[in-house]
């Protein structure tokens, strides 16, 4: 079924939403940006995947936004617990509901349930190998747990 079929996906809120709102708009470019759909995407990995590409954008007003595209149909907003990253977790295709937003007019497509083997996490910044877990527990109900990622500096080249 296609997002124009959808009586859920309200694009045309999605698109006044991203021209009126810097952060949407850089969170909907980065989802346009993207080479493969996924899922789910990590509120971690995103702000990072942002302030990567210059466009860096505070914690809140990215959630803020992802609330705002659950409220538009787009998925759901889970607020992490017990160990468990703060994520959304997409029913349409995002890197077109993305490309939608700026103003493409493809079809968006639901996400078809896959099994977790295939949902192949492409927010992750640099090779999986080159993160690095600390777990601290500051109190005995408060665990922070800090995630380092080596990340290879960008390099331009000239043709």
């Amino acid at each position: 079924m296609t997002a124009f079929d959808s009586p859920s996906l309200n694009l045309k809120a999605i698109k006044a939403l991203y021209s009126s709102d810097l952060v949407a708009k850089f969170v909907l470019d980065e989802f346009a940006s993207r080479q493969r759909n996924q899922q789910k995407t990590k509120l971690d990995q995103l702000l990072l995947r942002l302030s990567n590409a210059g466009k860096a954008a505070p914690r809140t007003e990215v959630i803020n936004v992802l609330r705002k595209l659950e409220e538009l149909g787009c998925g759901t907003f889970v607020t992490g617990r017990k160990g468990h990253p703060t994520r959304c977790e997409w029913q349409y295709d995002l890197v077109s509901v993305g490309k939608a937003a700026a103003g493409g007019t493809q079809d968006i497509e639901e996400i078809r349930p896959a099994d977790d083997s295939e949902d192949r996490d492409e927010d992750a910044v640099g090779a999986p190998e080159a993160a690095i877990g600390h777990k601290y527990q500051l109190r005995p109900d408060w665990q922070v747990e800090l995630t380092l990622l080596q990340i290879s500096p960008r390099v331009k080249h000239r043709v």
